[in-house]
């Protein structure tokens, strides 16, 4: 009886650890591509779609056949993150395309009606991309789904919590919204949505 409970004890032990490193892991990686163009919504930011037909052009004209790899977009604030800005899903944002030929990819930087490329990279293997025409929910309808499940909530116990978004392809190869809401490793709260049809994956609360 004791073996099995020190084995339970053990695997909570092992998930708990392994929940805090992958936040950790998701943060270390927007702390490093995000902080160069990532700021809070203003009234001409765009919805990821629509910033997306702004990046695409830009992506084509440096590669052909540029592909959207990844999205990614930050609201944080001092003061803590202001919910009536959050929910209308507005924010300057980051589009991570991959060129097949030159085996490189490049970020694309969306702020306000202006798209520029940010940054290159050469990536180790090739990374998933986004089927376009899989991608129905934009960004406000995620939010307020975030809000409604769970986020509202983590936002008001947490005020100095910052929120940041993904859109990629995840293990399942489904088009995925991830949200995390965070203000420290040990104080989050995780949030996945299927990008095509709107279901509800599993949520974490660190």
């Amino acid at each position: 009886m004791n073996n099995n409970r020190q084995d339970q004890l053990t695997l909570t032990t092992a998930i708990s650890i392994g929940v805090i490193i992958a936040i950790t892991l998701f943060v270390l990686f927007w702390v490093k591509v995000v902080p160069r163009f990532a700021a809070q919504e203003t009234a001409q930011s765009p919805t990821a779609r629509q910033a997306y037909q702004q990046a695409v052009s830009v992506a084509q004209n440096w590669r052909a056949d540029a592909q959207l790899s990844r999205v990614t977009a930050s609201w944080q604030q001092q003061a803590g993150t202001n919910i009536n800005a959050l929910q209308n899903g507005r924010a300057n944002w980051a589009f991570t395309f991959y060129s097949p030929t030159a085996h490189q990819i490049s970020i694309i930087a969306v702020t306000g009606t202006q798209a520029h490329q940010s940054r290159f990279d050469q990536p180790i293997s090739p990374p998933s991309i986004i089927p376009i025409d899989q991608w129905e929910i934009d960004s406000p309808a995620a939010i307020q789904t975030f809000l409604t499940y769970g986020g509202q909530e983590f936002l008001q116990k947490n005020p100095q919590a910052s929120i940041h978004l993904k859109l990629a392809v995840n293990d399942q190869q489904t088009v995925e919204w991830q949200i995390i809401g965070i203000t420290n490793p040990t104080n989050s709260i995780l949030f996945f949505l299927n990008a095509t049809n709107g279901a509800i994956g599993n949520e974490t609360i660190g």
